[in-house]
């Protein structure tokens, strides 16, 4: 009946307008305005902020900035006032200054009759090891060398740095565990009887598939030319008592166990959790549980050498390549091919997978985009002028950084997705 009686009038744009210039945000309670903001991201809360004086009060403020989007303003929230109004403005900055080619550069000398072998980049530190027994130590910030580490006997091929702690690789067949900030070798591992040409570490993070925490602790894994792997627990520099000596395995007490099954030198490996993939000039990739020491797949299919492998746990798949351009994407599920990836002319020199992209980079001077879900080549990346050396991927900015080796300025490119 109510129905009935109901006639709709024709609804005016005066009624419309005058809706429109009445400011709904400011008269709403504050738990529910902050409710609306909450769907903004940061750089509309940062807009919405110059609308108006009263929209400009109600989100400027630290209590309620921190009730709005707390997912993205979790990691400042213990910072000064204002704070994600400068983490914008640094980003906004350090890509237009990226395009526009207004960046400082910092350099630091590179002994001419050597070669940069391996890179560890920190907040505080750069660290290169440049084919010698020695390793050098420079500030971030103003490219001094600030102290050099010595100790190896052979050429230092292999780094990897996490927190104040830096691991090394050397001809020598030795592990050295350093204390960046003292300067000093505090243990040194013994085991390998050739030298080492990876090395990893794998610290304890939450498996997206599972949430379960892999590994249980810190440890280190080294690939060798004496095609073994080798599982040690990661010393704590500042903590444990220093280790340097050449006893067998058994007393060691931070050796944890030997994967065999490699039939010739180990020369790439990746991992995340538990899942350990590693590359061996056998043509052969395997895949191994490090908490165990289990084989659990050996995947085979290219005919040379496996110069290229990374592993994703949020898709469970692994990528690889040999140097006769020949790109692959595994299952580290069921350990079967998913996708044979032929597209570059020539060797491909850096390979890495995201949950969105599988990024190649070759030395036919191009960047390929590729789907893990399809394996189809999404878009290809012209403009190097010599062959792609190295690349950085950072999903949260959805760009590329690209090095390649050639002589003149147009060596780094910065490309948006």
């Amino acid at each position: 009946k109510m129905s009935n009686q109901f006639n709709p009038q024709p609804i005016q744009s005066s009624q419309i307008l005058s809706v429109l210039k009445y400011d709904i945000l400011s008269h709403l309670p504050i738990n529910l305005t902050l409710k609306i903001l909450n769907y903004l991201n940061l750089k509309d809360i940062y807009h919405c902020m110059m609308v108006c004086q009263s929209w400009n009060k109600i989100i400027d403020s630290p209590i309620n900035i921190e009730a709005i989007n707390s997912s993205e303003i979790e990691f400042v929230k213990n910072c000064p006032n204002n704070f994600y109004k400068r983490i914008y403005r640094r980003h906004f900055l350090l890509k237009y200054n990226w395009q526009h080619g207004k960046c400082q550069k910092i350099s630091f000398l590179v002994p001419k009759k050597y070669f940069i072998t391996s890179l560890q980049v920190g907040e505080e530190r750069i660290i290169p090891s440049f084919g010698d027994a020695s390793i050098n130590v420079y500030d971030a910030k103003t490219g001094q060398l600030v102290r050099k580490l010595e100790g190896h006997t052979g050429n230092v091929w292999q780094l990897q740095y996490w927190n104040n702690t830096l691991v090394s690789g050397s001809g020598d067949s030795t592990i050295r565990i350093w204390d960046v900030e003292e300067g000093c070798c505090t243990h040194v591992f013994y085991g390998h009887t050739d030298t080492i040409r990876c090395l990893i570490i794998l610290i304890p993070t939450e498996n997206p598939v599972t949430h379960r925490i892999e590994p249980c602790f810190p440890i280190v894994v080294s690939g060798s030319r004496d095609t073994t792997l080798r599982v040690w627990d990661l010393p704590d520099v500042k903590k444990d008592p220093p280790y340097d000596s050449d006893d067998d395995d058994s007393h060691n007490p931070y050796f944890l166990r030997l994967l065999k099954g490699h039939t010739a030198p180990i020369g790439v490996i990746a991992g995340s959790g538990n899942v350990l993939v590693s590359g061996g000039h056998d043509g052969t990739v395997r895949v191994w549980n490090v908490s165990t020491g289990n084989n659990t797949f050996v995947l085979r299919g290219h005919r040379s050498r496996v110069n290229n492998v990374d592993y994703s746990p949020e898709l469970q798949k692994a990528v690889s390549s040999s140097v006769n351009c020949d790109v692959r994407v595994w299952s580290t599920i069921t350990g079967e091919c998913l996708f044979n990836l032929n597209s570059h002319s020539r060797v491909v020199g850096s390979l890495k997978i995201f949950p969105n992209y599988i990024i190649s980079g070759a030395a036919d001077s191009t960047l390929r985009i590729w789907s893990p879900q399809t394996g189809q080549c999404l878009s290809v990346l012209s403009g190097h002028q010599g062959p792609i050396s190295c690349f950085h991927h950072d999903p949260k900015l959805n760009i590329i950084v690209s090095g390649a080796n050639v002589e003149d300025t147009d060596g780094i490119k910065l490309w948006e997705l």
